[in-house]
C-alpha cells in the first residue's frame, strides 16, 4: 500500500467517526497534513493499512514472504516530541521520526497514548495535538508500519504538572496565564533559578507551573511616550539627545520593536510599531510642545496599540504625573494596561517632592502592572535611567502556569509569586504584575 494523499486521507478519518480537523481541500500528494486537532479517540488504523499479523522489529515476516516485499535493512521509529519525562499537561504535541533505507516502503505511524490509538497519520511529519482532559502522566507510543511486514515503535513517559490538587482537571479549553518577574534581591542576581524555585498563587490558591525561562532573548515590545506639555518641554531637551541611543540599545534583534508617541492636549503616534532605528529616532525630533496633559486618556489610547503583538509589553512615560483634561481615570488606564498585559515604566522629570499626588500617580501605575518608577532630575545622567529600564526588560524571568479554572467571564484574579531556595530563610524581593482579568 502506497502513501495516501490528503485528500483520500481526510475522507477516511471522516468515514471512521472521528473528530479530527484535517485540511480536507489539500492538494493531492502533498507532503503534509500538518498538526491533526484530535477530538474523538476512534482508531482509524484498519482503514489506512492492514494491520500486521505479526509484529517483528527486524529480519523477515511471514507477510513479507507472502507479499514478496523485502524487508528494510534499516527501519526505526523515533519520538521527537515530547520528551522522556518532559512536564506536560492539557494540550499536548505529539511528533514522530522515521529512519528508512526506503522511505516510500513505510505506510503509517499510529500513535497511542495510555493504550488507546488516538490517530494513524500516513504522511510526512507524523504528527498530532491531542488534547488531554485530565492532568496525569502519560505513555507515548509511536509504532512505525512497513509494506514489508515490519513494525518498530518508540515510548516515552511524560510527568503532570506539579501541585495539582486531587479531584481538579483541566477543561477542554485550557489557558496559559504568563507572569514577567524580576528578582530584586541582590544576592540573586547572578544566579540562575529554575522552576522549583519558583510559587504561584492565584487568588490564594497554588497553581502549577509549566515553564520557567529567562526573558533576555525573549522579544520586546516597547511603546516609548512623551508628556510633551508645556510645563514639560523645557525638561526634556537633555533627556530626548539621549533617547535614541536609548531605543537603539532595546533593538537588539529583528523580533524587537517600538514605537513613539507624544501626548499633551491630544495622544500623537509619530510612529507606529517598527524596528527600524532610524525611523524611531526621526519620530522623537517631530516631538511639540502643547498646553494640557491628557495623561490617563493617552496610557489607554497606547494599551491598545499592543493587541496582536507578542513579547515582552512594556510602556517608557516619560511625564512629570500630572494629568489635566482626560476622560478616562486613573484606574482605567490602569485597567487597560493589565489587560493588555503592559508593564508601565514612569519617568518622573523634575518633579520634586512637594508633588506628592503625582509621585503617587506613577507609583500607582507601576505597582498596579508590574513596572518600576524612575525619578530623573536636572542633574541627573538620562543614560543612567535608560540602562536601568533596559537591564530591568531583560533581566526577569517569564513563569507560563495553567490556571485550574480555564477561561473565565472577566473576573479579576490576584497573582502573587514566591521564591524559596532551600537552605535561606530570608524572603526574596520579587516585582511582578498583581494579576489579571480572567476572559
Amino acid at each position: 500500500m502506497g502513501r495516501l494523499p490528503n485528500w483520500i486521507k481526510a475522507g477516511l478519518i471522516w468515514m471512521s467517526g472521528a473528530a479530527i480537523v484535517l485540511p480536507a481541500t489539500a492538494a493531492p500528494g502533498a507532503a503534509s497534513v500538518g498538526m491533526a486537532q484530535q477530538i474523538g479517540t476512534l482508531p482509524i488504523r484498519h482503514l489506512l493499512a492492514p494491520r500486521p499479523a505479526a509484529r517483528a522489529q527486524s529480519g523477515e515476516s511471514a507477510s513479507a514472504r507472502r507479499s514478496g516485499a523485502i524487508p528494510l535493512q534499516e527501519f526505526s521509529v523515533r519520538i521527537t516530541a515530547p520528551s522522556h519525562d518532559e512536564i506536560v499537561g492539557g494540550k499536548i504535541e505529539i511528533s514522530a521520526r522515521v529512519q528508512a533505507d526506503r522511505p516510500e516502503q513505510v505506510l503509517f505511524v499510529e500513535f497511542e497514548v495510555d493504550g488507546r490509538v488516538l490517530f494513524a497519520d500516513a504522511d510526512v511529519p507524523y504528527e498530532l495535538i491531542w488534547q488531554g482532559r485530565d492532568p496525569a502522566a502519560h505513555r507515548i507510543v509511536a509504532r512505525a508500519y512497513a509494506a514489508s511486514g515490519q513494525v518498530v515503535e518508540d515510548v516515552v513517559r511524560t510527568r503532570p504538572p506539579p501541585g495539582l490538587a486531587a479531584g481538579l482537571s483541566f477543561r477542554s479549553r485550557v489557558d496559559w496565564v504568563e507572569v514577567f518577574v524580576r528578582v530584586e534581591d541582590k544576592h540573586l542576581r547572578g544566579r540562575e533559578l529554575k522552576m522549583a524555585d519558583f510559587s504561584v498563587f492565584e487568588n490564594g490558591l497554588e497553581q502549577p507551573i509549566v515553564a520557567v525561562e529567562r526573558s533576555m532573548n525573549l522579544p520586546l515590545a516597547v511603546g516609548f511616550m512623551v508628556d510633551c506639555s508645556g510645563s514639560m518641554i523645557e525638561s526634556l531637551s537633555l533627556v530626548l539627545e539621549t533617547a535614541g541611543s536609548f531605543i537603539e540599545g532595546l533593538m537588539q534583534s529583528n523580533h524587537d520593536k517600538a514605537f513613539v508617541m507624544s501626548f499633551a492636549d491630544l495622544p500623537s503616534m509619530l510612529q507606529e510599531f517598527t524596528n527600524d532605528i532610524g525611523r524611531l529616532s526621526d519620530a522623537l525630533d517631530l516631538i511639540s510642545s502643547g498646553r494640557y496633559t491628557r495623561l490617563y486618556d493617552s496610557l489607554v489610547k497606547a494599551a491598545a496599540e499592543f493587541r496582536g503583538h507578542e513579547g515582552r509589553r512594556a510602556l517608557v512615560v516619560l511625564t512629570d504625573g500630572h494629568d489635566v483634561g482626560s476622560d478616562s481615570r486613573l484606574r482605567d488606564a490602569i485597567e487597560a494596561a493589565q489587560r493588555a498585559d503592559v508593564a508601565i515604566y514612569p519617568v518622573a522629570v523634575n518633579l520634586s517632592l512637594r508633588f506628592v499626588h503625582e509621585r503617587w500617580v506613577l507609583a500607582q501605575l507601576a505597582e498596579g502592572t508590574g513596572g518600576r518608577v524612575s525619578q530623573l532630575q536636572r542633574r541627573d545622567d538620562p543614560r543612567r535611567i535608560f540602562d536601568a529600564i533596559t537591564a530591568d526588560l531583560r533581566e526577569q524571568y517569564r513563569i507560563t502556569y495553567q490556571p485550574h479554572i480555564s477561561g473565565g467571564t472577566g473576573e479579576w484574579r490576584a497573582i502573587e509569586v514566591q521564591l524559596s531556595l532551600q537552605g535561606s530563610r530570608r524572603k526574596k524581593r520579587l516585582r511582578a504584575r498583581p494579576g489579571y482579568f480572567a476572559e
